[in-house]
């Protein structure tokens, strides 16, 4: 982010665009999926695997499904 260098700034300012749009589409507070999901008992598991660091995020079903696809 603050390298001298040209093309990692850009390569820095490319990656850090993909990580909001994943963070404003993708990503789901706990609160809100809770009521949509339809694989609650598959919620409850990554909250539970949460621990401390909170590593694990929610997605939608949409985009659990999206994601299915594209493999």
């Amino acid at each position: 982010m603050f390298s001298s260098v040209q093309t990692t700034r850009v390569n820095v300012d490319k990656n850090r665009g993909k990580c909001e749009l994943l963070e404003e589409n993708v990503i789901v507070p706990f609160s809100v999926i809770l009521n949509e999901t339809s694989l609650p008992e598959t919620l409850e598991l990554t909250e539970d695997r949460q621990y401390r660091n909170r590593g694990l995020v929610h997605i939608s079903d949409k985009a659990f499904q999206f994601i299915c696809e594209l493999e």
